[in-house]
């Protein structure tokens, strides 16, 4: 929505729309990306995290869909993003975006995120401008005092819309979502969880201090009612 409100506000060549994907989010979260780029005949420009060049550009039909980025990241670092080290945000989508604007030449800009004017806590912790980065990042949602339910009603008057329930949104297990959401996957689509516990595996570590996502798995299978108290986690790469 916030993107749709830019378009119609601000001249094409002063635009640049991108979308970092890191290979963990839903085939239906890519689905609808492409969808807007379909319906509204806009040109997204489909970045991943890479090391050589810091990122790639892709397209709907080549993004990754196995973590592939994601994976590369955590190789390279030696050890998993977590509550306290969330490095996976910066480096997978904030990083390789500044990278391609930089590559355009732009020397400043300004980044919008979609957050809304009911996220006040997220609006809180945006950065306030720093010297040492070429950009400044901006919520016009938040300064348009748009909520959740304006969005909802925006989206139900289009053509498409995004096609997975809200838990299931941004990257598909990341160790931020409550816990109960994070069983909720489990058990609806387990495929999901494999590859997060291929990277515990490999590392010798895991994603949340509490409980490894193998350790997840026996619960939801043994003791699905546990672990239901813990709380989300607010994180900037979240989007409507």
């Amino acid at each position: 929505m916030m993107t749709k409100i830019l378009c119609e506000n601000i001249p094409e060549d002063k635009r640049i729309i991108c979308f970092a994907n890191t290979g963990k989010e839903h085939e239906l979260t890519l689905k609808f990306v492409h969808d807007y780029e379909v319906h509204f005949s806009e040109k997204i420009h489909w970045i991943e995290y890479c090391e050589v060049n810091g990122y790639k550009l892709v397209e709907y039909e080549t993004a990754s869909r196995q973590g592939e980025p994601y994976a590369a990241l955590i190789k390279k670092r030696g050890f998993l993003p977590n509550p306290v080290t969330r490095f996976c945000t910066t480096e997978l989508k904030i990083r390789p975006i500044k990278k391609f604007i930089q590559s355009l030449g732009y020397k400043e800009w300004e980044n919008a995120v979609g957050i809304r004017y009911d996220e006040p806590s997220r609006y809180a912790r945006l950065p306030k401008g720093c010297a040492k980065e070429p950009y400044e990042t901006i919520a016009p949602l938040y300064h348009l005092r748009v909520n959740k339910a304006d969005v909802l009603k925006f989206w139900e008057s289009q053509t498409f819309n995004l096609e997975i329930p809200e838990y299931l949104g941004n990257c598909d297990m990341c160790f931020l979502k409550a816990r109960s959401k994070l069983k909720h996957i489990i058990k609806t689509e387990p495929k999901i969880v494999e590859w997060w516990i291929q990277q515990e595996n490999q590392t010798g570590s895991t994603f949340r201090n509490n409980i490894s996502y193998k350790k997840l798995v026996f619960a939801v299978k043994v003791m699905p009612e546990l672990f239901d108290d813990d709380t989300e986690i607010d994180c900037l790469c979240t989007i409507d």
